[in-house]
């Protein structure tokens, strides 16, 4: 058992970078690296959800689809 637990306690936590990326639509929004869901838009400039992907009080702590930690780019 104490092996089980020390796997556990190694294992990689999974994380996300948001990344803002184009919807083909010419509308832009902010979606999770890992498993691309949308956390923000869709927006008709690029500035706000770039805006958005950098803020930490806005983003959430970890993506509610896929469960990967939110990592900001500063």
């Amino acid at each position: 058992m104490e092996d089980v637990v020390a796997a556990w306690n190694r294992r990689a936590e999974r994380t996300c970078r948001p990344f803002v990326a184009d919807d083909g639509a010419g509308a832009w929004g902010v979606y999770c690296s890992e498993c691309g869901y949308r956390f923000a838009g869709p927006y008709g400039k690029r500035e706000v959800p770039e805006h958005m992907a950098t803020r930490r009080d806005i983003m959430p702590r970890y993506c509610p689809n896929c469960g990967a930690r939110v990592e900001v780019n500063r």
